[in-house]
């Protein structure tokens, strides 16, 4: 029978140092999903919520029919959550690393894209 020890394994270890090395990135990390939250509240359809996320996450609420809405996703996400109310979906989008491959702009020209169907 196994035995909680003090010891620490290596995978305590790695993400100890993970964490070390990311932790600085969140403050940035938030920074964009409040720019690029704004961007997206400008967009006919889409609403964000928190109105102001308070951390790197947020829900987008999207108005239109989920099968147009995934085919024309332009990669941003994988599936829609249903919402409850009838022709309005919900996506959870989380800003990281890949956030860094397109600007507040790219992102807002995306989901607008998607909006247009």
């Amino acid at each position: 029978m196994a035995t909680a020890t003090a010891q620490t394994t290596w995978q305590d270890d790695a993400a100890r140092a993970n964490l070390r090395r990311r932790l600085p990135l969140f403050a940035n990390y938030h920074r964009r999903a409040v720019a690029i939250a704004r961007s997206l509240a400008a967009i006919p359809g889409v609403v964000v919520a928190p109105d102001s996320p308070q951390t790197r996450i947020m829900r987008v609420y999207l108005w239109g029919e989920p099968e147009r809405l995934l085919a024309a996703r332009a990669l941003l996400f994988r599936r829609l959550a249903p919402t409850g109310v009838p022709g309005v979906s919900k996506v959870e989008l989380s800003i990281g690393d890949a956030a860094d491959a397109l600007t507040d702009d790219e992102v807002a020209a995306l989901f607008a894209r998607v909006m247009a169907g």
